[in-house]
Formats: structure tokens, C-alpha cells, sequence
């Protein structure tokens, strides 16, 4: 395996090849960077700051805690993936994955957008501090398309 890398390159941090690490803080990203993750496992990473975007390729059994992302927070060919966000994530796009968890609080579930293209068991935890049993909403994984009037009209098939 690849050895485990923590390095940034101009407004890009790299988090590569992380394996049973149990906290990787990213304390020095900020606003104007984005964080690429790719092909880390059984690990807990940290991001303190608020960040232009994150991309995480081939995570496993993964842990993000991130404060807040301005742009897009992209998961996509990984599987066991648990984000939590403190603050605000505008849009998540997960793409070829399966198991991915949200934990989002009601205010940034109530200004995202969620994309997701070939997922599958994607869970949205909405996180209440004053509820004891918090509410997971799963996201449907099926859609159907029917031709009416000249077009096709798609809707998502609830589980």
C-alpha cells in the first residue's frame, strides 16, 4: 500500500493513502482551498475550517467531520462513508457508491441539494440536539419514467 500523504499543492490539500488512522486533521484549509481524499480507509478525518469544496474518491469505511463547505461536497466510487457537517454543505453529489450517511442539522438539510447518480443505501440523519431519538430518512434508490404527452416525466419510487 501507498504510503499516507498530507501535503497541499497551491489551493488543492491532498489526503491520500490514509489507513486506521483514527484523526487526520486538515486544520489549515480554509475558504478559498478544497480538499481532495482519495483512497483512505477505516480512518476519521477533520476539517475544521470551511472550505470551497471536498472530493472523496475510493474512501472506505470513512469518517468526515467538516464545519462547513461553500460549494460541492462530491463522494463517488466509495463505500462506507459518514459525513458530518456542522455548518452548511450547499450541494452533495455521490456518485458509483454505496452506505454513504449524512449527518446534517435542519438548517443545512433545509438549503442542500442532494445528487446521486448509481448510489445506493444513502442515508440522511437529521441531527436534533433536543430530540433523543434522532429521525435517518433513506434516499430512494429507484426511479420511474413514463412518456405522457410527447415527453418523459420521472419521479423517485419512496422505499
Amino acid at each position: 500500500m501507498a504510503e499516507p500523504k498530507l501535503y497541499r499543492e497551491k489551493k488543492v490539500w491532498r489526503v491520500e493513502n490514509y489507513v486506521n488512522a483514527e484523526k487526520v486533521d486538515i486544520d489549515e484549509a480554509h475558504k478559498a482551498q478544497t480538499v481532495n481524499i482519495f483512497n483512505c480507509s477505516n480512518s476519521t478525518l477533520h476539517i475544521p475550517q470551511k472550505v470551497n469544496a471536498i472530493f472523496i474518491d475510493k474512501g472506505e469505511k470513512l469518517v468526515v467531520i467538516v464545519h462547513g463547505v461553500v460549494g460541492t461536497l462530491v463522494i463517488i466510487n466509495s463505500k462506507n462513508i459518514e459525513i458530518r457537517v456542522s455548518e452548511t454543505v450547499p450541494s452533495f453529489q455521490i456518485e458509483q457508491s454505496n452506505a454513504v450517511r449524512l449527518c446534517l442539522s435542519e438548517q443545512c438539510a433545509s438549503e442542500t441539494e442532494i445528487l446521486s447518480n448509481l448510489a445506493t443505501d444513502v442515508n440522511v440523519l437529521i441531527v436534533d440536539d433536543t430530540v433523543v431519538e434522532q429521525k435517518e430518512h433513506s434516499l430512494p434508490e429507484q426511479l420511474k419514467s413514463v412518456y405522457r404527452n410527447g415527453k418523459f416525466l420521472t419521479t423517485a419510487v419512496s422505499k
